[in-house]
């Protein structure tokens, strides 16, 4: 299966679709596929602010964010990168938490970047994007147009986000800007992120899987029982972590060691990935859309010089 702008088109107008319904049903008469530009992933955090107010009839402030929606929307493609800091505007800030607040069981947070670190760390992340642009025009090309913002995140108490993408905010990236962590870090996460970004373009219309959600297996990767779904997630982001970290690493001018690195990341991956292969062969029902991506995903693999 290929992923593309029609599919990105496909979702918003999905989106589009549903607000013109939600605005006529609570009266305010906008006309959302006549607005300029296009959602964004604040859009789409709004827009479910907006279903959690319109279910216990706040309808006042369903009016509000209809508001917010209406102004959320973006002329151009262009992806931007941002520091959680200090300035870092409170509306996103808002989403962000409240979409956070949703995995408590988790314990999940993520705290402002600390001001020392906050450019250093930002450099890094626009080099791993200047390096994907040399080295993989198919990446750069599927993460301009699926990714509104990437954000660099700071630690906090208890368990902090590494790396995260949502469906409620569809097109941010988050990634916690570990002073440790160098340009490989930075590469692994954004195609991590952007994988389960594209697959949410595929579960809001298709199920890739129909195994029962309280069906839990041991993934390879987590020492907890996980969902097929889940594990489904996992083995895409990984065969795509595997082939542009190989893409990248055969196309790029690289810096000492940089090349080691995306290496050991690469060979650490692999195995992870034919295990999952091997568990999801056994256990996964597979749709048809499902199963075609699920054998792309390995032939892919299976096709470099390094599997």
């Amino acid at each position: 299966m290929e992923f593309n702008v029609e599919l990105k088109v496909d979702f918003e107008n999905k989106f589009l679709s549903s607000m013109h319904y939600l605005s006529s049903l609570l009266g305010c008469g906008v006309d959302f596929y006549g607005l300029q530009g296009r959602p964004c992933w604040i859009s789409y955090g709004l827009y479910n602010e907006l279903i959690q107010q319109a279910e216990i009839g706040n309808v006042s402030h369903c009016n509000q964010i209809l508001s917010e929606i209406k102004h959320s929307f973006v002329d151009d493609n262009n992806m931007v990168i941002s520091l959680y800091d200090k300035e870092y505007p409170l509306l996103n800030k808002r989403l962000i938490q409240g979409e956070l607040a949703k995995h408590r069981d988790k314990a999940v947070s993520c705290g402002l970047i600390e001001s020392d670190v906050a450019n250093k760390q930002r450099s890094k992340l626009i080099k791993s994007i200047d390096v994907i642009k040399l080295a993989s025009a198919s990446l750069w090309s599927l993460l301009n147009c699926f990714v509104d913002e990437i954000v660099i995140t700071g630690s906090a108490d208890g368990h902090y986000v590494q790396s995260a993408a949502s469906f409620n905010l569809f097109g941010l990236i988050m990634i916690y800007g570990d002073p440790e962590k160098g340009v490989a870090y930075y590469l692994e996460h954004v195609i991590h992120e952007l994988s389960h970004i594209l697959l949410y373009t595929v579960n809001a219309k298709d199920k890739v899987v129909l195994n029962e959600d309280d069906e839990r297996f041991k993934a390879p990767y987590r020492e907890d029982l996980r969902p097929m779904d889940g594990i489904y997630h996992a083995y895409f982001v990984m065969s795509n972590i595997i082939y542009y970290l190989n893409q990248i690493k055969n196309n790029a001018v690289m810096d000492d060691g940089l090349d080691i690195e995306i290496e050991n990341r690469i060979q650490d991956t692999l195995s992870k990935f034919y295990e999952t292969y091997g568990l999801m062969v056994k256990s996964a029902r597979f749709t048809e859309i499902g199963k075609e991506i699920f054998l792309d995903s390995y032939e892919k693999v299976r096709s470099l010089s390094v599997a």
